[in-house]
């Protein structure tokens, strides 16, 4: 499932993969994902989810200048999937990594 879009004719700026470093579910939203991508104001992102039983694999690509992915800061990419995350395992597409799993706190801006 692709969701997103990348900027098609904007001179200088390039599609590249994105890592991440951790996840939240969102409260009152099992299958709704946040995901803190490794790079800083590079919307907008595309995203590829692939789901199984045991694991789901999310794919970030960010529209950036020239290629930079800049990590000064973290940028929040909410994801969508079939079905709660529960038990399975979340791994970033990009790097083959699993990803850590945090709870939204309570009040934040979802």
């Amino acid at each position: 499932m692709l969701m997103g879009a990348a900027v098609a004719g904007c001179t200088g700026w390039v599609t590249t993969p994105v890592s991440f470093h951790r996840a939240l579910v969102m409260p009152g939203d099992p299958a709704g994902l946040t995901v803190v991508a490794d790079s800083c104001h590079s919307q907008p992102y595309g995203v590829r989810v692939a789901e199984s039983a045991s694991a789901v694999r999310i794919e970030l690509a960010a529209t950036v200048p020239d290629g930079q992915v800049a990590a000064a800061c973290s940028d929040l990419v909410k994801v969508r999937l079939t079905r709660p995350l529960g038990t399975r395992r979340l791994i970033d597409a990009s790097s083959g990594r699993q990803v850590p799993i945090g709870a939204t706190p309570a009040g934040a801006d979802s």
